[in-house]
């Protein structure tokens, strides 16, 4: 198990992997262009890297294409799979990226009445402050 910059543990045993999870954060908080390349390299260091498939999820997320929506559900799934032997952190991620994830495709699916209503109406305010959270709230989830 190595430790990102901060100090934080990854359930990565790839010092790259590592290293490019901390730089892609930093490139993210500086909004370069190249995130989504170097979260690519990540998960080409270790496949099995939860944190990198969150992180990746996350910027998938962000960008608001329905065209993402299957690469982000391989991602969350590659996520739940290594969950059993990630950090509690990353555990943490994990179960916040399905819930982010879920609330996009209710809110992209459900009609305006019917049996789905309810759900759409919860699943709005769990995500309540998600949704309102700047580009530096999303940074803090990523570094916490």
């Amino acid at each position: 198990m190595t430790r990102d910059e901060r100090g934080l543990p990854l359930s990565t045993d790839s010092a790259e992997a590592a290293a490019l999870f901390d730089r892609a954060v930093e490139h993210f908080l500086k909004y370069h262009a190249d995130v989504m390349t170097l979260a690519s390299r990540m998960l080409a260091a270790d496949p099995e890297f939860v944190m990198g498939h969150c992180f990746k999820g996350y910027m998938l997320l962000a960008a608001s294409d329905p065209a993402h929506w299957p690469a982000i559900a391989a991602t969350l799934a590659a996520a739940e799979t290594g969950a059993p032997v990630a950090t509690e952190r990353e555990r943490k991620h994990v179960a916040a990226l399905k819930i982010r994830w879920r609330g996009w495709w209710v809110q992209s699916t459900a009609r305006k009445s019917g049996p789905t209503q309810g759900r759409l109406i919860d699943d709005r305010r769990q995500l309540r402050s998600a949704e309102r959270a700047p580009q530096r709230m999303a940074a803090t989830w990523i570094m916490s």
